[in-house]
């Protein structure tokens, strides 16, 4: 059972495909309140610092400093066999519990939930999933090429996402 109310629920799709042919997860402790973590979660200028910091210069639409369904970012990103544009869009919201993320890049749909959950009055764990399916033919080579080196690929996510887990416990 969630603590969110109707309104603090919003959901444009169902990003997380559970039947998707790759899936990288990370988790960890923030000694924080929950809302806390998810104040610094939502605060675009983390995300966009950390993208940046990892190669991805981001391009947001103007608005809210703080992101909810519907904020979206393009850019464009280069690693081995995934180069192109990006698009990025935050489709799910769950306050103060979960965050959505799609992204498209390269033929490749990479769908991330970020869920945060309580677990003493001053520590939130904080966990990502990410699955990767590939949506057109480039998109399912790319995908082979990264079936081929799925061990240096898991261990390229749980570097970058370690890396964004510990921003987030800095500006708490």
């Amino acid at each position: 059972m969630t603590n969110s109310t109707p309104a603090a629920r919003v959901t444009e799709s169902c990003p997380v495909n559970p039947g998707a042919p790759m899936k990288f997860a990370g988790k960890e402790i923030i000694n924080a309140p929950i809302d806390t973590v998810w104040t610094v979660l939502i605060d675009k200028s983390n995300l966009e610092s950390w993208a940046n910091d990892h190669g991805l210069p981001l391009t947001r639409a103007e608005g809210e400093d703080a992101i909810g369904v519907g904020t979206s970012w393009t850019g464009t990103f280069s690693v081995s066999l995934l180069s192109g544009k990006v698009v990025i869009k935050a489709v799910e919201s769950d306050v103060p519990n979960r965050l959505a993320f799609e992204t498209k890049i390269a033929g490749i749909t990479a769908a991330t939930k970020i869920v945060l959950k309580q677990k003493t009055e001053n520590s939130t764990v904080i966990r990502a999933v990410t699955t990767l399916a590939a949506s057109s033919p480039k998109g399912h080579l790319a995908m082979a090429g990264i079936r081929l080196k799925k061990n240096s690929a898991e261990a390229h996510y749980k570097t970058h996402i370690k890396d964004f887990f510990r921003k987030i416990r800095q500006a708490a």
